[in-house]
C-alpha cells in the first residue's frame, strides 16, 4: 500500500534450519515526467494533435484532457509506451482545451494483480478548437 517515491521495507525471517532476520529498504519506481512537445488543431476539425517526450522506463502514458484547467469533469486516454503522439477528436468547436499528460509504470501488487503507477502531470498546455 506504498506510494511511488515513498520507501518501503521487506523484512525476511528465517524458518528451521535458517535462522535470522533481514531487513531490506527499497524506493518505489516513479516514472519519469513526460512533458507535451506540441499541441495544435488538427485542421478544420474539432480535434487536437498532442505529442509529448518519451518517458524513460514508461510502460504507457495517460493523456487527460478537458475544457477546465482544473481538469474537473476531464476525459482519460490512455496509450502504449510506444505511442508518443495521439489526435484527440470529437471536441467542441470554439472551446479552449486543456491537455497533460503522464507516464505511467506497471507493477504487481502482493495478490498477483497488475495495477498502474501514475507518475506526476508536471505542466499542461491549452489550445482553442476552431
Amino acid at each position: 500500500n506504498t506510494k511511488a517515491g515513498s520507501t518501503a521495507s521487506v523484512i525476511i525471517t528465517g524458518k528451521g534450519n535458517y535462522k535470522g532476520t533481514v531487513t531490506k529498504t527499497f524506493k518505489i519506481a516513479v516514472p519519469s515526467v513526460a512533458k507535451i512537445k506540441t499541441l495544435t488543431v488538427k485542421g478544420a476539425k474539432k480535434a487536437l494533435n498532442v505529442s509529448w517526450s518519451k518517458s524513460a522506463g514508461a510502460n504507457g502514458y495517460v493523456i487527460q484532457y478537458g475544457t477546465s484547467s482544473s481538469f474537473k469533469g476531464a476525459k482519460k486516454v490512455t496509450v502504449s509506451a510506444g505511442t508518443l503522439k495521439r489526435t484527440l477528436s470529437k471536441l467542441s468547436s470554439g472551446k479552449k482545451y486543456y491537455v497533460r499528460v503522464a507516464a505511467y509504470k506497471n507493477y504487481k501488487n502482493s495478490k498477483g494483480q497488475t495495477l498502474k503507477q501514475i507518475g506526476a502531470y508536471k505542466t499542461s498546455k491549452a489550445v482553442k478548437t476552431k
